[in-house]
């Protein structure tokens, strides 16, 4: 599928240099123009001096934007209203400084509304008040299209961050002088490349339209464009219609490209392919580990949705998630692969794949290298979520079909992840999480939580998705989800995290009695299984500290809180600190479920 290009929100070193540079010709263009119109009686004429004055700022811009590698839109929006304001200052300044520098600044203009500005000559008919107003705003909103257009456009144009150069350089150009009148219609219809690599040569006949295709690429062949246009036959000068405009391709819709020439156009060159960039990695420089008796202190991820599992950042997937930001998937390959823990490697796994949309890098991480499971893996859970963040958190879902193709696809990446990685768990847990929203039933869910057992028994997030599908809302009940919270935690050893699934079941059943929740949770059994799991995990140091602890911590801390043992809440309110980004608490400060307020009965 066409690579979807984000760019990178990088904002080059050249850029302290060449931006103010950029802002000074620009002031330079708006005060010629200034200058023109101050000598020039002929205001009609000054229309084009001011045309002429905004194109060579937009040059300039363009140049400057270009050679300091500005790579985020947002800052080209501002730089380009920045733009806008010294280009309209410098018009301003130029009239008064050489008509009237004598004057006050604002007594001049507010002259010169009064008196005008002669169109045809002096003693001719002028432009004054409110029309000359009206003028002014028009002759801004002109400057203000073009000044922050060029910067965020620029900006925003695919670009190889490996080799520096953008990816428009052209490398090869195809034209088929007869193609299908259906496949044109169809290529100015749908406005995608498989539709363009739809269109066939028609018949041997004259035909109507021209199907250009253009390949750009950077310098270091590690990033392709794809343009196509459409042409009038009949007219050579035609600058033709933009069917697909600087589209990031993949490798493989390159070879797809290639296919399609060679049907379509067998006498031309050969299309050239992507090269497999080196990558090169140095480890981070933080590690896992932390020291006896310490915990990861967490913050919140972005936001988040619906789907996420472990949605805050620690020390170290913080650190991680920054390299990632600047595409070095290898950091995610080399950090999963060094955890050892099963709670630990999907604490990261999930770390790696959890972003507002799909990160560019990822599809550069299958496809420069095929066989690696861990890219899959990635990739799965980052399609999982996404689907369940379109579905949104409603009883009714929003984009269903969206939602379900997702989840199709996710299953499938996370199907190769397994083949890849056969003694994973993570892959297969986020297994069950699809198969949630796919609705496969709970007899196909169970058969998957057993193939996480065989790989990993009592991992806690998959004890966490399999309980989340045993509950009244998917298609389970309160029987079920209490029964296999207690036969995780009989089998479970001694400070396992495994042991928060008996937390979370009281905590659901709890929730889904609404108003009745404070009473379900006064029951003493209910108190006593949750101070037993409690006592299973964290009595007697027979618990380590791991990526997944704070999360735990906090769960138990709720729970025991509501079941009115305080005291035993009290250790992990004090572990955790005086703030925590984990549930289930209440994350509005001074509400009843609040953190806060759990830290204050507690004494703390």
């Amino acid at each position: 599928m066409p690579r979807q290009y984000k760019p990178s929100g990088r904002i080059g070193p050249a850029c302290a240099v060449t931006l103010p540079v950029g802002l000074g010709l620009v002031a330079a263009s708006g005060f010629g123009y200034g200058a023109v119109a101050a000598v020039n009686p002929w205001g009609i004429a000054n229309s084009a001096a001011y045309l002429a004055a905004v194109v060579a700022g937009a040059i300039g811009l363009h140049w400057m934007v270009k050679l300091g590698k500005l790579r985020s839109v947002g800052w080209g929006w501002l730089y380009g209203l920045a733009a806008t304001g010294v280009f309209v200052g410098g018009g301003f300044v130029g009239i008064w400084r050489i008509e009237s520098p004598g004057d006050a600044f604002m007594a001049f203009h507010s002259a010169r509304l009064g008196t005008g500005v002669t169109m045809f000559g002096a003693g001719s008919w002028a432009l004054a008040g409110w029309m000359l107003v009206a003028a002014w705003v028009l002759a801004i909103l002109l400057a203000l299209l073009v000044c922050v257009g060029v910067p965020s456009t620029h900006a925003g144009r695919p670009f190889c961050e490996s080799c520096g150069t953008g990816a428009a350089g052209k490398r090869w150009s195809g034209k088929l002088t007869n193609p299908s009148a259906g496949g044109i219609a169809r290529a100015r219809s749908e406005k995608s490349l498989d539709a363009v690599l739809a269109v066939m040569p028609g018949s041997s006949g004259a035909s109507e339209h021209h199907l250009v295709v253009r390949i750009g690429a950077c310098r270091c062949l590690g990033m392709a464009t794809v343009t196509a246009k459409v042409l009038e036959a009949s007219n050579s000068t035609d600058p033709g219609t933009e069917v697909v405009e600087e589209m990031a391709v993949s490798r493989g819709d390159l070879e797809r490209i290639e296919a399609w020439r060679a049907r379509a156009l067998p006498h031309s060159a050969a299309v050239p392919q992507l090269s497999i960039r080196v990558r090169e990695h140095t480890p981070l420089e933080i590690t896992p580990e932390l020291p006896a008796g310490e915990s990861h202190q967490c913050s919140v991820r972005w936001g988040g949705g619906p789907s996420m599992d472990s949605f805050a950042d620690n020390e170290y997937t913080k650190a991680l998630r920054k390299r990632l930001a600047d595409g070095d998937y290898l950091a995610a390959e080399a950090a999963i692969q060094q955890m050892r823990h099963p709670s630990d490697r999907a604490y990261v796994a999930e770390a790696c794949a959890d972003w507002p949309e799909r990160p560019t890098w990822l599809d550069e991480w299958i496809e420069e290298r095929p066989d690696s499971g861990l890219a899959y893996l990635v990739s799965g859970i980052g399609r999982v979520q996404q689907g369940w963040k379109a579905r949104g958190a409603g009883w009714v879902p929003k984009n269903y079909e969206q939602f379900q193709a997702h989840l199709r696809d996710a299953e499938a990446h996370l199907v190769r992840a397994a083949e890849l990685l056969p003694k994973d768990p993570t892959c297969r847990a986020w297994m069950l999480y699809a198969g949630k929203g796919l609705e496969l039933g709970i007899e196909e869910q169970r058969a998957r939580f057993e193939e996480v057992e065989r790989c990993c028994p009592r991992h806690r997030s998959a004890n966490t998705f399999m309980l989340d599908s045993l509950l009244p809302k998917w298609g389970g009940s309160e029987e079920d989800s209490l029964r296999f919270a207690r036969e995780q935690a009989r089998s479970a050893r001694a400070g396992s995290v495994a042991l928060s699934v008996v937390a979370e079941a009281h905590l659901h059943v709890g929730f889904d009695k609404e108003k009745e929740a404070a009473t379900y949770w006064a029951k003493p059994d209910v108190a006593r299984e949750v101070r037993e799991a409690n006592s299973k995990l964290f009595g007697n140091n027979a618990h380590k500290e791991n990526m997944d602890s704070p999360r735990t911590r906090s769960m138990f801390a709720y729970m025991l809180w509501k079941t009115g043992q305080t005291d035993l809440a009290r250790p992990h309110l004090e572990r955790l600190g005086k703030s925590t980004a984990w549930g289930p608490f209440n994350p509005i400060p001074g509400t009843s479920d609040s953190y806060g307020r759990a830290r204050k009965a507690a004494g703390l």
